[in-house]
């Protein structure tokens, strides 16, 4: 495999990714659909892309995986959330098994309440994607040889219930399961619910880890930092109402205001402060137009010090006043 030539980047398809519209079209009433892809299949899998949430998991050999306009070395025990619309594709190295689960938004409906309860959740599905393209290497979830095993069980047990496509030649000769059976369906998504909150446990005892590595080695890696901003920016995100402090940031993350500054920076080229300032004009745009909560309530639910302060912060970053900002954006 020395002499194999990995290309720095992958064609994009020929055509529509398979399931593309397999749960739009309503070809099947899953909200799930699982299957294994290996080199009985087609390798590259060539850039694509598809309107639903995929989850990645490479459980045997290695590859390399292209997704928003870079490439890195997928191996056994990584996991990579792909996002809706999100161009990605892999190159096999040595036997690459991955496993695919594909998730409908029906799924996340029923169980986002739960899912958003979960440390690690908004950094897996919707922070670390996100920055993909700002972060010099991904810091998505590297299984460990324990958490790995796991996953594995896990995954068997999904497949135990075996009545999803596993091969993508056979999708067009798929009907519609008239038997309708939601007790098999509903178990399967159990098992999935199961495996993202694992990853999420995981994923947050990751970060755990790198700050404290940092706390007793002054150890500079980029992989060790990226994941702990993403784990900072979770924070900030899950405690906007607060009135929470760089310091207190730092603090909950073991590292000084300074270090937490310099990481910041590398990342996504802002400073704490700049930053937490940012998602809180953010959400007070949601609210105003999504919401009739008064200006004063908007203020306090976006952590605020008062509405004098947000309406001054509010003017200075998005250049009208809350009040002229609603009266031209407001959502009907």
């Amino acid at each position: 495999m020395s002499d194999l030539k990995i290309p720095e980047k992958l064609p994009k398809g020929s055509h529509d990714y398979f399931l593309n519209d397999f749960f739009a079209a309503g070809k099947t009433e899953k909200n799930i659909i699982c299957y294994y892809h290996d080199s009985s299949l087609e390798y590259p899998i060539e850039m694509h892309s598809h309107e639903f949430y995929e989850i990645n998991i490479v459980v045997q050999g290695r590859g390399a995986h292209y997704i928003n306009g870079g490439k890195v070395y997928a191996n056994e025990g990584d996991v990579f959330i792909v996002c809706p619309h999100t161009e990605h594709g892999y190159f096999e190295i040595e036997e690459m098994i991955i496993f695919h689960i594909l998730i409908n938004d029906d799924f996340f409906e029923y169980f986002n309440e739960k899912l958003e309860l979960l440390d690690g959740y908004v950094s897996l599905f919707h922070i670390e994607p996100e920055m993909r393209t700002q972060m010099t290497k991904n810091a998505f979830l590297h299984l460990k040889k324990e958490e790995f095993a796991v996953i594995i069980k896990k995954i068997k047990e999904l497949m135990s219930y075996k009545t999803d496509v596993v091969d993508r030649r056979e999708v067009e000769t798929v009907q519609k399961d008239e038997s309708g059976d939601v007790f098999i369906n509903f178990i399967k998504e159990s098992i999935v619910f199961q495996i993202i909150s694992l990853f999420c446990y995981y994923y947050t005892n990751q970060i755990k880890e790198c700050t404290k590595a940092k706390k007793t080695v002054d150890i500079d890696l980029t992989f060790e930092y990226e994941n702990l901003v993403v784990g900072a920016i979770e924070y900030m995100r899950k405690n906007l109402f607060a009135k929470i402090t760089i310091k207190g940031i730092a603090e909950n993350f073991h590292v000084s205001i300074a270090t937490l500054g310099r990481y910041f920076r590398k990342v996504v080229n802002k400073t704490p402060v700049q930053y937490l300032l940012m998602l809180r004009i953010e959400k007070s745009k949601e609210l105003l137009t999504l919401t009739n909560d008064s200006i004063v309530n908007i203020s306090q639910n976006c952590g605020f010090f008062d509405s004098s302060h947000f309406e001054k912060c509010f003017l200075k970053t998005v250049g009208l006043s809350p009040s002229r900002y609603r009266e031209l954006y407001r959502k009907k």
